[in-house]
């Protein structure tokens, strides 16, 4: 099916399911709190969807208690003791940005800046319910992931700036003052799991939408196909489908396979930014596969390990090259402009990543877990310039959390997620050396309550 079917397809049914439903109420709370959710560290992913599984680096595919399966894995659903499960996540990212291009043209300093919202809720929600001794349906209602910057100086109308002679902080574009970007994605997936022997299977349908907006990008506005739907047009929404498959099998009393795959979801348009992304405006979330094992070490020891692949790099609009040099200064071929089927994008790939975990039941009351998480840079150091307004650099996540076991059904997480600072340098596509720089703090509580 072509695409641009598969989408309007998506659209007509999102969009009127949303407006209709009961369940909007819910999905529009919960997209307000989550709105200004920032990167998800994995690229602009999650670390992880559950409070348990962020404990323990974001690993979980593989686990058989974590009422927010159908997030990662359907198939465990009828694994894991019925119930429901409410977390929200205070984010906080310290993001910084630098362009030295003291030497270039006029320019004798270095424009930098730090994003200055810092603190975001992140809520989820999760629930199962067993039909019979072999199928359970469940939902999870979550943020997927996203990103949200706003520096108030605007690095690269006052690069420009400076680079062409100007002794104040701009180009002359219409967008002087501050510069960001704000990319929010909220997830809901429904979903049914069936046991068959040893094997269990799994399947969600997910419906997504996404909120964006973007302003003080006017520097670049001569290199889009279409400069009035660019910047500073306000927030824009877009609907979409897609689906998730999961497989589980317990080998034996101590190891657990597991493997999930979801599929690349075909989003609406951003009408309102046709002339940013490429094709159109077209934003699409990429596909993802995860391969997991759980092993129990003892019988109050659990070991867990996932490997994921996300593919970043099938999506035309962030997967696309950056500007060169060439085409920053007005030699550019008109299918590369922004906003056209191979406009310029940023440079993002695929990606690879490792997330490990450990929990320990310390006692009847409180189960400790821990975690390490590694994944590699969603961009290469020479697409660094255009990154700047979502600087994505993170490599490393350690990981801890803790467990109270409140009474037989209801029970406490507490989580903390450390993202170590990592930092991407480059001296392209202008000659000057830009500097990209993050690190994050997560903390987190999640009530549990089983039926």
């Amino acid at each position: 099916m072509p695409k641009n079917n598969i989408r309007f397809i998506s659209k007509s049914i999102i969009a009127t399911s949303y407006k209709k439903s009961i369940l909007s109420k819910v999905l529009l709370i919960l997209f307000t709190i989550s709105s200004n959710y920032v990167y998800a560290t994995n690229g602009y992913f999650r670390l992880g969807y559950s409070a348990q599984s962020r404990a323990m680096g974001g690993a979980g595919v593989a686990a058989k208690d974590d009422l927010m399966a159908a997030a990662s894995n359907p198939a465990a659903m009828r694994l894991v003791n019925e119930g429901y499960s409410a977390s929200i996540d205070l984010f906080s990212p310290v993001r910084e940005s630098s362009v030295n291009c003291n030497g270039i043209g006029a320019c004798n300093t270095t424009v930098s800046d730090g994003s200055s919202t810092e603190l975001f809720p992140i809520p989820s929600l999760g629930y199962i319910r067993y039909l019979d001794d072999r199928s359970a349906v469940g939902i999870a209602i979550y943020a997927n992931g996203g990103m949200h910057t706003k520096f108030d100086r605007n690095i690269f109308d006052e690069t420009f700036g400076r680079i062409n002679g100007f002794a104040g902080n701009t180009t002359g574009a219409p967008n002087v003052g501050s510069q960001g970007v704000d990319l929010s994605q909220l997830m809901i997936a429904p979903s049914y799991s069936r046991q068959f022997g040893n094997h269990h299977f799994g399947l969600s349908v997910i419906g997504a939408m996404q909120r964006f907006r973007a302003y003080g990008l006017g520097a670049a506005a001569s290199l889009s196909a279409d400069g009035g739907s660019f910047t500073n047009r306000g927030f824009d929404y877009s609907y979409g489908v897609g689906f998730r498959l999961g497989w589980l099998s317990t080998l034996n009393q101590q190891l657990t396979l597991a493997a999930s795959y979801t599929s690349r979801l075909y989003m609406t348009e951003f009408d309102k930014y046709s002339g940013l992304f490429a094709e159109q405006g077209d934003f699409d979330i990429p596909a993802q596969l995860t391969l997991g094992m759980a092993f129990k070490a003892t019988d109050a020891t659990k070991l867990l390990l996932d490997i994921q692949h996300i593919f970043y790099g099938e999506v035309a609009s962030i997967s696309n090259p950056i500007f060169s040099a060439t085409e920053l200064n007005g030699v550019i071929a008109t299918s590369r402009r922004l906003g056209n089927s191979s406009g310029i994008g940023f440079g993002w790939k695929n990606i690879w990543t490792i997330k490990t975990g450990i929990s320990h039941q310390f006692s009847d009351k409180i189960t400790l877990r821990a975690g390490f998480a590694y994944n590699e840079e969603p961009f290469d150091s020479e697409s660094s310039f255009l990154n700047i307004i979502a600087p994505a650099t993170i490599k490393y996540h350690v990981t801890a959390g803790v467990s109270y076991q409140i009474s037989q059904q209801n029970r406490i997480d507490l989580t903390y997620v450390r993202a170590m600072e990592n930092d991407i340098n480059t001296t392209q596509p202008i000659g000057a050396a830009v500097n990209l720089s993050m690190y994050q703090n997560s903390f987190g509580v999640n009530f549990v309550h089983h039926f």
